[in-house]
């Protein structure tokens, strides 16, 4: 797919992109790898791409959206839920879906026949702890937007 058709990819459509990944909405080859090249990564080698689980994928996407919403200044870490736009409050859930993505991915290195390779109980705990850390961004950006109930905000603190 050319880098214009990838270019003009909006964060929504590369977020809807990631979350069917996610849930197995059988999206299109096509549009599974078109938005590769968010943000800076525009030289990227596209044949890693292909040896890629829609998991991995969409951790990629993700992590690339991630970063673009970051440096576009989209979420701020000081707005109140009336300063977010109403075009970006699905962004918000970005880091959950990443800690959704880590929990999903493999115990094994795909094509990794190699005794060197990390065990698959090292690799479970390091997808664990990933999918924390981006549980507990989630967390701490909707507590920020004062979205969580008390109940909620007592069981996280």
């Amino acid at each position: 797919m050319s880098s214009s058709k990838t270019d003009s990819m909006t964060p929504s459509e590369t977020l809807a992109v990631a979350v069917g990944l996610l849930d197995n909405n059988g999206v299109s080859s096509s549009a599974t790898t078109s938005p590769n090249n968010i943000a800076s990564d525009k030289q990227e080698d596209s044949s890693n791409n292909h040896h890629q689980t829609p998991i991995e994928k969409s951790i990629d996407i993700l992590t690339k959206l991630q970063t673009q919403l970051s440096r576009s200044g989209t979420l701020s870490n000081n707005e109140v839920l009336d300063d977010v736009a109403t075009s970006s409050l699905e962004f918000i859930g970005v880091e959950y879906h990443l800690g959704r993505a880590f929990l999903m991915l493999p115990t094994y290195q795909l094509g990794s026949n190699n005794s060197n390779s990390a065990s698959p109980s090292i690799l479970r705990k390091t997808n664990i702890t990933r999918a924390t850390d981006y549980f507990h961004a989630y967390l701490k950006n909707v507590d920020q937007l004062d979205l969580l109930n008390e109940v909620t905000i007592k069981e996280y603190h």
